[in-house]
Formats: C-alpha cells, sequence, structure tokens
C-alpha cells in the first residue's frame, strides 16, 4: 500500500504522529511518502505528485486553511484529468487532530491560538484579551474571538475539502 502522511508542523507532534508510524509502515514493505508543507508552489506541486501515488493520506493537526484549499485545489486537477478521459483517483483520508480544538483546557500550551474563552483562576488572569505570551517561536496577543473564527472556518473548509474528494 501507498501511504501519504503530510503533517501540518516540524515539531514533536508531526514526529510522534507521522515519523514513528511511518517507519513502521516502512519496515512492514508499505510506500511512505511524507511533505512536511504546503506554503510554496514547490511544495503544492510536490504534495500532488505524491497524492497521485498514495492509496491513503494522513493529514496530522491540519488547521490552516491553506491545506484545505490545496485539497480542493486537487479535487479540481482530478475532475480536469477525469473530463480528460483519464481514470479518477480514489483516495481515503484519514485526519488527526491531537487537542480537541472546540474543548481545549485553559493549561495546555495551543490554547494561545486555539483558546475560544477568556479564562480566570483563582483570580488571575490565565487568557485575556491583548494578553502577550510566547508561542511558536514569538510572542503572540491572545484574541478569544480571532481564535473562534479561524477554528469554525477552517475545520469546516477543511472537512468540506476532503468530504468533496471522497465523493468524486
Amino acid at each position: 500500500m501507498k501511504i501519504a502522511f503530510f503533517p501540518c508542523g516540524e515539531g514533536g507532534i508531526a514526529y510522534y504522529r507521522c515519523h514513528n508510524p511511518m517507519s513502521a509502515l516502512r519496515a512492514r514493505g508499505h510506500e511512505v511518502y511524507h511533505l512536511p508543507r504546503f506554503d510554496t508552489e514547490e511544495h503544492k506541486a510536490e504534495a500532488l505528485t505524491i497524492l497521485d501515488m498514495a492509496d491513503i493520506c494522513f493529514i496530522v493537526s491540519p488547521m490552516s486553511i491553506k491545506l484545505s484549499e490545496f485539497i480542493r485545489d486537487w479535487r479540481a486537477i482530478e475532475n480536469l484529468e477525469n473530463i480528460e478521459g483519464k481514470k479518477n483517483k480514489k483516495i481515503k483520508f484519514v485526519i488527526d487532530y491531537d487537542d480537541n480544538p472546540f474543548d481545549l483546557p485553559p493549561w495546555n500550551d495551543k490554547y494561545l491560538l486555539w483558546g475560544r474563552e477568556e479564562v480566570k483562576f483563582c483570580g488571575e488572569w490565565l487568557w485575556k484579551n491583548g494578553m502577550e505570551k510566547f508561542a511558536e517561536g514569538g510572542m503572540h496577543e491572545f484574541d478569544a474571538d480571532k481564535n473562534d473564527r479561524m477554528i469554525m472556518t477552517n475545520i469546516p473548509a477543511l472537512i468540506n475539502a476532503i468530504h468533496s474528494v471522497l465523493i468524486l
């Protein structure tokens, strides 16, 4: 079986949720492909090539709207090829979120980027709009409304993009 892994990031999550399973699958004789980024046209072209070869695709922690747009672009290319008489590729997608973005505990490091409410604990603000904290290599300002919009936009967009591929 040919298996593609698309982790959205290169930290510990990508390692444990992609690299370890990739190694185990390779050891069992499967062909395994890995693409860590989607942020350039070169990466998108490489991802299209990988998807054309894969039977199944694992997407890890996909909080990026770019990923859902990429999957929609891939579907459009597949439809075009189908119209031109080529066989349409069927691929299975598995999406893995390491945290529940709809119910993230406020002591999780990702709360800065995913938290959807201000949080006060024992009389002290853990998370207040405008509060700056260090994460993802730099200082970021907490904004519960912005985080909520991001989650409520990106997750459904990704699900719709995957669904549109599966119903081809």
